[in-house]
This record gives structure tokens, C-alpha cells and sequence, in this order.
């Protein structure tokens, strides 16, 4: 994720958002977008912006472009906890695709 940052998108920007995958173990990760910076963590932050869950193959369809996030939270393949519009800000500091 960090090679795909976009670094000028997200400045002044302090979120934490939390991933949790439901078929991969671990299964938690989280990113920290903070001053233009992006940090990818595993683990559980105490308290994320927004926490999202979603499976693997969610995952990958969505970081790759091939799964709209918008579409996936509609139809229930992404359920999201706490700030939903930081959760629709999240693709707009990467590169997709």
C-alpha cells in the first residue's frame, strides 16, 4: 500500500483505518494516514476512524480496482464501523489499479 500512496492527497489528514480480513489469519491489519504519510501495522488499533471487514479475495478485488468499495458496502461484501465518509475517503489516497 505504501507504494501506492499518494502522499499530496492526504495532507492534514489524521485516520486510522482498521482491516479486518475474515478469511486470513491474523486477519488484522491497520492503516495510519497521518501529515502525508501512510504506515501499514497488523495488528488491532484500540481506536480506528473507521474499521472495516471484508474477505480476502474482497481485498485484493478492491486494492486492485476490480471491486468498486462503494458497489461491495451496498451489496454487504464490506461492513463498516464508525466514520463511513473517511471509509469513502480511503481510495482516494492510492493509486488503484
Amino acid at each position: 500500500m505504501p507504494q501506492g500512496f499518494r502522499a499530496d492527497k492526504a495532507v492534514g489528514a489524521d485516520l486510522v483505518y482498521q482491516f479486518h480480513i475474515s478469511d486470513v489469519e491474523p486477519g488484522g491489519w491497520y492503516v495510519v494516514i497521518k501529515d502525508g504519510t501512510c504506515a501499514v501495522v497488523e495488528g488491532v488499533h484500540d481506536a480506528p476512524t473507521v474499521a472495516l471487514t471484508m474477505g480476502e479475495d474482497d481485498w485484493v478485488a478492491m486494492v486492485s480496482g476490480k471491486l468498486n468499495a462503494a458497489m461491495a458496502f451496498m451489496s454487504g461484501k464490506i461492513t463498516a464501523k464508525g466514520d463511513l465518509f473517511a471509509a469513502q475517503k480511503f481510495g482516494s489516497f492510492f493509486k488503484i489499479g
